[in-house]
């Protein structure tokens, strides 16, 4: 099996936050954990369970700064429980390429690297917002068992 697989994605709708942050890792998992606690809280207030993980959708490339969406998977149905400052998106169903990235979140912009060098060298090129969909709480396992599927839309 290839660590690059391409595939056809479902549709997947999410609650969010929007946030902007450095691309100093501690800046990101701030605003990160503080996203996640914010969605979960309006989802739990609000009687909607997560259809699947955390994820973050990218929506600009990492410069000084990059810009996301921090949240979690939720039912269609669901889009229209967002509301209190809590946003409600869906990313179509599209070819995309997955990769699993095992490890440290510190490892993600390695990995990236790795991906856009597989996308050069097989004439593709990514067309779209990249997701995370994050497997695993990275306080209940060990730093080598955390688990990113990371999706990279491509044409």
């Amino acid at each position: 099996m290839s660590d690059y697989n391409i595939l056809s994605t479902s549709p997947l709708a999410y609650f969010y936050v929007e946030k902007t942050t450095s691309m100093d890792q501690n800046d990101i998992g701030a605003a990160m954990g503080a996203g996640f606690q914010a969605v979960y809280g309006h989802m739990m207030a609000n009687g909607v369970t997560p259809s699947g993980e955390a994820l973050a959708v990218y929506l600009t490339p990492p410069g000084e700064t990059m810009t996301y969406h921090v949240g979690f998977s939720v039912s269609a149905q669901d889009l229209s429980k967002a509301g209190d400052g809590i946003s409600g998106a869906s990313i179509p169903a599209q070819k995309a390429l997955m990769h699993t990235h095992m490890g440290p979140y510190s490892g993600l912009g390695a990995a990236y690297q790795r991906i856009m060098a597989h996308l050069a060298d097989n004439g593709l090129e990514c067309v779209g917002p990249s997701w995370e969909i994050y497997k695993n709480d990275p306080s209940t396992v060990s730093e080598d068992e955390i688990q990113t599927d990371i999706y990279m839309p491509v044409g």
